[in-house]
């Protein structure tokens, strides 16, 4: 069973020590904890950009909670995981390069940290199929996008406060400009399943629920 946890924006300091060993320990086998540590706090400062109040590092935990409960399904776990951290780390409302900007971002950390090729290329695959809707290829494509998407099948009052924090990434577009943008994004989350992997599936109906009432309230 899913469990899902309110994220607070503003809060994103809570936390940042504490998910420095698991980064840490993530990048052991390649190359010291000094110099990942100084990759980590890096990567924490682009997250916690003033104009983020959804995609922050409180998303990025949010994502590795639900990725510890399916780490036994997945293939590669470690591309898995690397693409959560990174998933977001570039983002500008107004730009549609955002996971092309994160994958790049990615690919220079991890050779930097002396990640085996393969792997950087793997994670940047994962990275920009998180430019939503996409399909996934296999398992491992399918739970890394419904982690990404998990909020979607949330209970409405923390759904709905979902809603609220993307509306203030882009609080400076006019109301009507945005509505129209905003609501073509649903219809096409509704076009085609929301979730793609087994474990994720009794999500469904929950997440199709809260995308009718989103843009019914738009």
């Amino acid at each position: 069973m899913l469990r899902f946890k309110a994220i607070r924006p503003g809060l994103i300091q809570i936390g940042m020590e504490s998910y420095l060993q698991r980064w840490q320990t993530l990048f052991s086998p390649f190359c010291s904890a000094q110099k990942s540590q100084q990759h980590y706090f890096s990567l924490f400062n682009a997250y916690a950009q003033s104009h983020r109040v959804y995609h922050n590092f409180q998303h990025i935990i949010a994502c590795l909670e639900h990725f510890d409960q399916v780490r036994g399904e997945l293939s590669e776990p470690l591309a898995v995981e690397l693409a959560i951290w990174f998933h977001d780390v570039v983002y500008q409302p107004t730009s549609s390069h955002n996971e092309t900007n994160s994958a790049e971002y990615a690919r220079r950390c991890l050779q930097d940290l002396n990640v085996p090729a393969s792997i950087q290329q793997r994670v940047c695959e994962l990275i920009l199929l998180t430019r939503h809707p996409s399909q996934p290829q296999n398992n491992d494509d399918a739970l890394l996008l419904d982690i990404d998407l998990a909020i979607l099948g949330a209970p409405r009052n923390l759904y709905a406060a979902y809603e609220s924090w993307i509306r203030k990434e882009y609080r400076f577009i006019p109301g009507f400009l945005f509505r129209p943008a905003r609501r073509k994004l649903l219809k096409q989350l509704l076009a085609g399943p929301i979730y793609h992997s087994a474990h994720f599936a009794s999500r469904e109906t929950i997440a199709r629920e809260n995308l009718q009432w989103a843009m019914q309230s738009l």
